[in-house]
């Protein structure tokens, strides 16, 4: 998880702690039972995929290095015992497909890797008369066509385990955003009781407000640069209004917020309910543009201009 889901997942517990609590005010208020449910099942999930994530995946990668280690050993072995055969032999052709080099086989992708080794028992193979009194068996090539196969069968193990985590991550992204959707709902039962039992609506409140560790609570951090040069714009006005259409999401309708740029042409925003937004982009000297941009709760909104002078 990263700080903002580890921020929400806190302040989820405390809430589901709350609601357990409050058991006759949820059971009281309309689809109450059935969204803390809902919220309940989200939370076991989050604890399940947490437990995956967790699980180290750098062992996949240790695993095909050992099975890579373990094929090179052995067909050097075997390489170096054909190249005494064809150079007794008097064979230059096997001594030229015979002969490898350690530094090359440890350098070379593991797409090549196994097929040069793979020729290795080939030459075996064809000439495996020859080579028992050099050591080389049928046992022998058998063993080595063996850690071949290993090592190419581990090869894509790595990617899996990368595979696996960014599905996990994508789940833990869909999870949240089920939840803080109920939670908007519950936001507005929480609404009827502000009255009747302010106790538990102040309290509710209160465990609403998501702080992300070790940040603040930025919602927008803006970049404004000349498209020429690529460097930022100091002293550029940026207005922010709701977007026409446009509705902020479990808050009320703010202000127009009017910002300027910092020297190398940063704005930042601390507090934006999510919802969507019109970025208005002037100065003197430029052309002036106009965006919408998306702002999500609890989400940082990155946002990169260019301005072509006029």
């Amino acid at each position: 998880m990263n700080k903002i889901q580890e921020s929400k997942n806190s302040s989820y517990r405390t809430l589901d702690g709350l609601f357990t609590l409050n058991q006759a005010t949820i059971m009281a208020l309309p689809a109450g039972v059935r969204l803390v449910d809902e919220f309940r099942i989200n939370l076991a999930e989050i604890d399940s995929l947490v437990a995956k994530q967790g699980v180290d995946k750098s062992g996949l990668a240790d695993s095909k290095e050992q099975k890579r280690d373990a094929a090179i050993v052995a067909g050097l072995d075997v390489a170096k015992r054909i190249v005494a055969f064809a150079t007794i032999d008097e064979n230059p052709a096997l001594l030229k497909e015979a002969k490898l080099g350690e530094t090359e086989l440890r350098k070379m992708a593991d797409t090549k890797l196994a097929p040069k080794l793979t020729t290795v028992v080939t030459l075996g193979t064809a000439n495996a008369a020859k080579l028992v009194e050099y050591g080389v068996t049928e046992e022998v090539l058998a063993r080595l066509g063996n850690l071949i196969a290993a090592y190419a069968a581990a090869v894509p193990k790595p990617k899996l385990g990368i595979d696996e985590t960014k599905q996990i991550t994508t789940k833990l992204d869909g999870i949240f955003k089920k939840n803080d959707v109920i939670l908007r709902k519950i936001d507005a039962l929480a609404e009827l009781e502000k009255t009747g039992n302010p106790e538990f609506y102040k309290s509710y409140k209160n465990l609403r407000k998501v702080v992300v560790t070790g940040k603040g609570s930025l919602a927008m951090k803006g970049l404004v640069k000349d498209a020429a040069t690529g460097e930022g714009i100091p002293n550029v006005d940026v207005l922010i209004s709701l977007a026409e259409g446009g509705k902020v999401i479990g808050g009320t309708d703010i202000a127009r917020i009017v910002k300027r740029t910092a020297t190398k042409g940063s704005f930042t925003i601390k507090t934006l309910p999510g919802g969507t937004y019109s970025l208005g982009i002037s100065k003197l000297g430029y052309l002036a543009q106009t965006l919408t941009v998306d702002v999500v709760d609890g989400e940082l909104c990155n946002v990169v201009v260019e301005l072509v002078g006029n």
